[in-house]
């Protein structure tokens, strides 16, 4: 009789553990700046070798949705599509500019780098918006913007993603801080963005991955660093600060790593590439996000991490990035209901 006990006890125990894995699914997102910049434009370091080595590294880190910036170009998108879908990601998206007049003296004329790769179906509506303001001069030609999607998740159906890249900054040494220009534009970016958001959703769940080119701190130039008080305006509208609208969202790495002076995703004093675009390093930052909407009840953050932060080795010997980012990947989960 006691062993009938034990034997129903633990049946139970397991189909209620059994139960919960199948409702409680889980979904990795990644954000990553893949720096693929043609040569002729830029100064993209180890191009061939670094794009050659994505596609393995991607699959596997086990990400389900996988969001790339700066894939410029259609030879590296191709590449990078048809690798991925023979390593179990089949589904892909990527739109023009949505603008003709854009290319008219060569504004955007590069298009904007944006590609997502996803082990789910995608429902891609062509949807972009082109950031109506660019930021450095060297910007002019790149048609930044924000891509927009549908994934068909498990156990939660359509939820809405959106890839986007900001526009970059430069750092003035003399002045000791960034430059306000560039700043204000990419602030009047971020808001666009955001808006797009708002004028886009369809599901309860929107997930924001990208390089926003922002740093969650204040630049103090009297201390010469960040400030440990104050944080960049639009960084505190994104997360619902005193100028946000409605709920805001929650920054998924800093909600599971609070700290914001451990963690870089461009970071010149460990990766050399993030050194060779100026003569003297620019501060390294964390700008690389995987957001969700504060608003939703359907999903939670298990985990969030830095990815793509170690150097590989050539058989050769030479040591090298992926890009000049670290990439972020979060783990979701579904709640039970």
């Amino acid at each position: 009789m006691k062993k009938m006990i034990f034997f129903a006890s633990f049946f139970g125990v397991l189909t209620s553990l059994l139960g919960q894995s199948v409702l409680a699914a889980t979904f990795k997102a990644m954000t990553f700046n893949a720096w693929l910049l043609p040569s002729i434009l830029g100064v993209s370091q180890d191009l061939d070798l670094r794009r050659n080595k994505m596609p393995a590294e991607f699959a596997a880190s086990g990400a389900d949705v996988i969001a790339l910036q700066e894939a410029w170009t259609k030879d590296d998108q191709d590449f990078l599509i048809r690798e991925m879908s023979a390593l179990g990601y089949p589904y892909s998206a990527r739109v023009g500019t949505g603008s003709s007049w854009y290319y008219k003296l060569g504004r955007g004329l590069i298009g904007n780098g944006l590609l997502i790769v996803s082990k789910y179906e995608i429902r891609n509506d062509d949807k972009i918006f082109v950031y109506s303001r660019y930021t450095r001069k060297d910007e002019y030609f790149a048609a930044k913007g924000v891509q927009h999607v549908q994934v068909n998740l498990p156990e939660l159906g359509w939820v809405d993603f959106y890839n986007t890249h900001l526009g970059a900054i430069y750092f003035d040494h003399d002045a000791n801080d960034w430059i306000s220009e560039h700043v204000e534009s990419n602030d009047h970016q971020g808001r666009e963005m955001a808006q797009f958001v708002q004028d886009t959703r369809t599901s309860d769940v929107q997930v924001i991955l990208g390089d926003l080119n922002l740093h969650p701190q204040a630049w103090d130039r009297e201390l010469g660093g960040f400030s440990p008080k104050e944080q960049m305006p639009l960084y505190s509208f994104f997360i619902g600060g005193t100028d946000s609208r409605e709920s805001g969202w929650v920054d998924t790495f800093h909600e599971m790593n609070p700290s914001f002076s451990d963690h870089f995703t461009y970071d010149g004093d460990r990766n050399d590439y993030a050194l060779q675009k100026s003569e003297k390093a620019e501060p390294k930052i964390f700008c690389d996000y995987v957001m969700v909407n504060r608003d939703q009840t359907k999903i939670s953050i298990v985990d969030s991490k830095m990815v793509f932060d170690q150097p590989f080795v050539t058989d050769e010997g030479q040591s090298y990035y992926l890009s000049d980012h670290f990439g972020v990947m979060t783990t979701f989960q579904t709640q039970l209901e």
